[in-house]
């Protein structure tokens, strides 16, 4: 999916800024979106009403072209299932941290989002996430 994401969702608090103090100017707001990306906490942490956990991991920022490489992940207790060969048969193993993960690029300055989708992270998901991961 490619999504334009607009000043608003991302730096919207920039945006407010600017607003209340028009000195600012496009350079400052340029400096300003920079420290703010790349201040970015890859440790935050959201939780779902499920009690899976949600979060950033191996970002790679590039602060000068305000763009960001990484995954968002959903952390949640579940089942993995492997195929045994010898045996001919599923075999499932719990894991207290299954994840399940999409790859993203983001761009702000050209306002974009582009993710692949899983079953367990559509769309709606996706955006839902980093809009909270973000604020």
């Amino acid at each position: 999916a490619l999504t334009r994401i607009g000043l608003h969702g991302l730096f919207g608090l920039v945006a407010k800024v600017l607003h209340l103090n028009c000195k600012l100017g496009k350079k400052k707001l340029n400096d300003l979106q920079r420290k703010i990306f790349a201040g970015l906490n890859v440790k935050s942490v959201i939780y779902d009403e499920k009690g899976g956990r949600i979060k950033f991991f191996d970002l790679d920022i590039a602060p000068e072209g305000l763009k960001i490489t990484g995954n968002l992940g959903y952390i949640k207790q579940g089942i993995h299932s492997t195929y045994d060969p010898e045996k001919d048969t599923a075999i499932d193993t719990t894991d207290k941290n299954k994840l399940d993960y999409i790859s993203f690029y983001l761009d702000v300055d050209n306002e974009l989002l582009a993710y692949m989708t899983l079953p367990t992270l559509g769309r709606t998901k996706v955006l839902e996430y980093f809009s909270r991961l973000i604020k």
